[in-house]
């Protein structure tokens, strides 16, 4: 049984570090888009909307890379828990997994934060 724990801590390591850095690139994107936003209004200049644009989408796309990854390692870990000890080898590939990153965009956790930051650039952009 000890084996089996070991790899399965192993892969809940590597789901813990893609949902921290989910969660970082949450924050960058908030914080960048919400300082170039303070900027373009103080400067009254459409062009300089284009970069939150460009960033969100930027922003959006790691994070779902991510939250798939995360998917992946969670599917490998459920299957983990249901072998049995003798067939643990320590592997940590879960590419076999048919989750793709449009299943990820899918979920409130993503799609939501960054469908208000357009929103925000767009009222932005109708104000300038």
């Amino acid at each position: 049984m000890e084996k089996k724990l070991k790899h399965l801590e192993f892969i809940q390591n590597i789901i813990t570090r893609m949902n921290s850095n989910s969660f970082m690139i949450k924050g960058w994107a908030v914080t960048l888009i919400a300082a170039i936003l303070i900027f373009a209004d103080k400067s009254n200049n459409k062009d300089y909307l284009l970069v939150p644009l460009i960033a969100t989408v930027l922003f959006f796309t790691l994070d779902a890379y991510y939250l798939c990854m995360e998917k992946q390692y969670r599917a490998l870990y459920n299957k983990i828990v249901t072998q049995s000890e003798d067939v643990i080898d320590f592997t940590i590939d879960a590419s076999s997994f048919s989750i793709s990153i449009y299943d990820a965009i899918k979920s409130p956790s993503i799609w939501l934060l960054y469908v208000l930051l357009l929103g925000l650039i767009g009222l932005m952009w109708s104000s300038v």
